[in-house]
């Protein structure tokens, strides 16, 4: 009796230790977090697609403008991402600096790359760099409906910056971030690239696809 009794403490305790493991036998701090939560593809990082809206909040020559736009990007490991953005000046708030009543309308398209200084299932913090050209012209009239006039200006810039990225639901995160604007090659409407370096503060909603 006894030693039915042993055996059969000793089949209860095998099959509580190995009930802690999944399938296959393997145990759940075996699989690689970078793999995503119980091994399924909705967090690994690696080979997706992802799409973007935003909103940016860009300081001009001393004054505030909102710029809207949208992008696309792909991660190419867990670390490393490119994209392209297009972004377009939804306020114009820049004046004109020797035409008082006049604005710009300056809209942006360019590359981004990214390197992820934090990777995990709920927060990231991308360091990212933005090169972007830069298209612009006169507005005559008031700042949201005025019409088009005069040459086209072409410029660049390059914007660094930071940002944390909260994964709120599946595939969906939220993005601020924080970046400086570094304007090239721009010499009219009576100002110049220096005028048009500011500070950047954005919002973007991602979502990612396989």
């Amino acid at each position: 009796m006894r030693f039915l009794s042993l055996i059969f403490i000793f089949i209860i305790s095998n099959q509580i230790v190995f009930s802690q493991d999944l399938p296959g036998g393997v145990k759940p701090e075996e699989i690689d977090p970078a793999e995503g939560k119980q091994g399924s593809r909705t967090f690994q990082m690696s080979n997706r697609t992802y799409f973007h809206l935003g909103a940016n909040a860009v300081n001009m020559n001393n004054l505030w403008a909102l710029e809207v736009g949208a992008g696309a990007g792909f991660m190419l490991s867990k670390y490393f991402a490119v994209g392209i953005n297009y972004n377009y000046l939804f306020t114009h708030t820049i004046k004109v600096t020797n035409e008082p009543s006049a604005h710009i309308n300056m809209n942006n398209f360019g590359l981004e790359g990214k390197f992820f200084a934090l990777n995990t299932r709920k927060i990231k913090i991308p360091i990212h760099t933005y090169f972007a050209f830069a298209f612009s012209q006169k507005l005559a009239g008031n700042q949201i409906g005025g019409t088009p006039g005069g040459n086209v200006e072409w410029s660049f810039f390059l914007e660094p910056g930071i940002s944390v990225d909260y994964n709120f639901m599946s595939d969906m995160w939220l993005s601020l971030g924080g970046n400086y604007r570094y304007h090239f090659g721009f010499d009219a409407y009576g100002m110049e690239s220096e005028d048009l370096s500011g500070i950047v503060v954005s919002l973007k909603y991602k979502y990612y696809i396989y």
